[in-house]
């Protein structure tokens, strides 16, 4: 949404819905894949398998998000998932896929420590660690262009990529500084 090109752009809310009404369509081998990367906790769904639901509040982002509705969407909680812990087997599942890869890389520490990738596959490379197929590279920092309060709500909807990329994070940075000891 932030990079959108498009000359009148949706509101945050009404293409966080869209991308949720697409997610929640989207079957196995269907030509949509891109429908899932708007999705609330992407990492966990594609690790998972898909099988983490769309969360209802993206589905009713539309109303949940909008700037009044969401003080109290933090007020509350901002999952259903949350509430009816539909997210632990999927959530499990993801860290296991994750857990049987040799190695997963967090984007932002590769330019900095590509040692791994040099011991486990002999890659010496890495002037392009970072290409963009379309357009160029773009960081947005999404807290000065949201409300505080949608970023919050944003933040604790994707709680669980969140806490995957952190732990993925830990592994990764694990075999950079203790290689000697994981021999």
């Amino acid at each position: 949404h932030l990079n959108n090109p498009a000359k009148v752009k949706p509101t945050l809310e009404l293409w966080l819905q869209r991308y949720a009404r697409r997610s929640n369509r989207w079957k196995v081998l269907s030509d949509d894949f891109a429908a899932n990367v708007g999705r609330f906790n992407f990492a966990t769904w594609k690790f998972s398998g898909g099988k983490l639901p769309v969360s209802k509040l993206q589905m009713d982002a539309g109303e949940r998000l909008s700037p009044a509705a969401a003080k109290s969407v933090l007020a509350v909680g901002t999952t259903a998932i949350e509430e009816e812990r539909i997210w632990q087997e999927p959530f499990k599942t993801a860290v296991r896929t994750l857990a049987r890869f040799d190695l997963a890389i967090p984007m932002e520490l590769l330019s900095d420590h590509p040692e791994p990738l040099h011991s486990l596959l002999g890659w010496e490379d890495f002037e392009q660690s970072h290409v963009v197929s379309a357009g160029k590279v773009v960081n947005n920092d999404a807290s000065s262009e949201l409300s505080s309060e949608i970023y919050d709500v944003l933040w604790d909807a994707n709680k669980l990529d969140i806490i995957l990329y952190h732990w993925t994070s830990a592994v990764y940075l694990t075999r950079l500084n203790c290689a000697n000891l994981l021999k």
